[in-house]
């Protein structure tokens, strides 16, 4: 159970901040701009390195989870802003997380959960 909070921390960071990355991504880079996704990614690797420096040493597993979901979190809102930057358009249903698909993440969640604590 020591894991739990990382497990929990890195299922955030993927499945709820990073969804529809790629697709955004994929729009730039495939419409003339592919250096817009790269540089953000730079932007989250470069602090995600600094962060795992500084939160490893405090709260190790769960500060490198932390240092990865802060990163992500950077690189989604940049993409984000870039694309709207771009475009000049809104279309959050491609953005963000809609309600069926957080509906979705809750219920993998759960069954993780009853997993973790079956002890299988």
């Amino acid at each position: 159970l020591e894991a739990y909070p990382v497990l929990l921390a890195l299922t955030f960071a993927t499945m709820l901040i990073r969804a529809n990355s790629g697709a955004i991504s994929i729009y730039l880079t495939s419409n003339g701009k592919p250096e817009v996704p790269m540089k953000c990614n730079l932007v989250g690797t470069v602090l995600n390195i600094v962060a795992n420096i500084v939160l490893i040493p405090q709260f190790g597993l769960l500060g490198a989870a932390l240092a990865t979901v802060l990163a992500a979190s950077v690189v989604k809102f940049l993409l984000v802003l870039s694309f709207l930057k771009i475009t000049k358009q809104i279309y959050f249903s491609v953005l963000w997380v809609c309600m069926n698909d957080l509906q979705e993440i809750i219920e993998m969640l759960k069954v993780k959960l009853r997993f973790i604590k079956s002890g299988k």
